[in-house]
């Protein structure tokens, strides 16, 4: 007999890999960059270092490369650039491979330094800068992107400064909306919060998702998220949800149902949005569609459909989950379960189930079961 006692536990892995932006490199390039004109790289290097000063240098690889992006901000057609500054004395403290050393953060006489994004309007081959927009105190810088947050549009677009910490890392995002307006937003993650850019509505705009683990206790350790949507300016907080206490509701109310034996309010409630109809339309009933969704762990045992004909049942037990079992690499948004059906007369019977989480976890349907287990 399987202990259906047993504690599903998955070790989270982050969902970072959403952002797909952390490769250091010298330039970048949006998918809307202009012609550069007859700048070249010695030439952007050149300009860019008529600015510096003590206090204020551009990071750069050996040899002045300066680490920098371009993008036409101003729809002149021609490129612009995004210089990563430092608060440095002198032009070796802006080395990057200086900064980028994360002995950085053990070292008692290497300070936290202000770093800043300069913007560089381009002129008849020529680099005037405007903005100046400081992005806070650092140790350790690990990359400088170009982040397209619009399929459908040119902007908003985002350069993304990626620090490391000793928690884990922050991304300094400066958002452009115009040619002179930005906002800004900082994505985190640590060992028990993340978040990441991810157009989770499928609208053409990336969001912003955060999860954050707290642990509660009796419970286990919930997820709670939060989704920033876009309004034009900024990324404002918008709706909230979490996974374990949902998780845990949904399979409450499908063993009710069960027990009820309210076959369409299962299906129902198993199912997303719109799935119900299809099987229908197939001609499929309530039952034929649950055995869809619950196969026998033993070859040769009754469907669930020939249990729920011919008994009465008693219970429908769920795994014990205490943490986001949707968090691990390897699983993604889709589970593979097992459950147990338990007659009124007291036999059992296991069914596997694949358990399946929205891609947007904020739908009405945040939970529900893929057939064919």
């Amino acid at each position: 007999m399987i202990n259906m006692n047993i504690v599903y536990r998955v070790i989270p892995v982050f969902l970072s890999l959403f952002f797909l932006f952390s490769c250091t490199g010298i330039q970048g390039r949006g998918n809307n960059f202009a012609e550069a004109g007859s700048l070249t790289r010695g030439g952007i290097k050149e300009e860019v270092y008529k600015y510096a000063k003590k206090g204020y240098f551009p990071v750069h690889y050996s040899g002045n490369s300066v680490l920098y992006l371009e993008y036409d901000l101003n729809n002149d057609k021609r490129n612009d650039y995004f210089v990563l500054f430092v608060e440095s004395n002198n032009n070796a403290g802006a080395l990057f491979a200086n900064l980028s050393n994360y002995t950085r953060h053990y070292d008692g006489s290497k300070n936290a330094l202000n770093f800043f994004v300069q913007v560089f309007i381009c002129k008849k081959n020529k680099l005037i800068p405007t903005l100046k927009i400081p992005i806070g105190r650092k140790k350790v810088l690990e990359s400088f992107k170009l982040v397209k947050l619009n399929r459908k549009k040119d902007k908003p677009f985002a350069v993304s400064a990626r620090f490391s910490t000793m928690d884990g890392t922050e991304n300094e995002c400066v958002i452009f909306y115009s040619n002179k307006k930005y906002s800004t937003f900082r994505l985190e993650e640590t060992l028990v919060s993340r978040s990441f850019f991810m157009d989770i509505d499928s609208d053409g705009m990336d969001d912003v998702i955060s999860y954050e683990d707290r642990f509660e206790e009796g419970s286990g350790t919930e997820t709670f998220l939060t989704w920033y949507k876009w309004n034009g300016t900024g990324y404002i907080e918008y709706k909230n949800t979490n996974i374990l206490r949902n998780l845990h509701s949904f399979f409450s109310s499908l063993r009710d149902f069960l027990r009820r034996d309210q076959r369409k309010n299962f299906v129902g409630r198993a199912l997303p949005a719109g799935a119900v109809s299809s099987f229908k339309k197939a001609g499929l009933g309530e039952l034929e569609i649950m055995d869809r969704l619950f196969k026998p762990v033993s070859a040769g045992n009754p469907s669930l459909k020939d249990l729920i004909r011919k008994n009465t049942i008693s219970n429908m037990v769920f795994p014990r989950i205490l943490e986001n079992p949707f968090s691990s690499k390897t699983s993604g948004y889709t589970l593979q379960i097992t459950v147990k059906i338990i007659l009124e007369t007291g036999e059992e019977q296991l069914f596997n189930a694949r358990l399946c989480m929205d891609k947007n976890p904020f739908s009405k349907s945040q939970f529900f079961f893929l057939s064919g287990s």
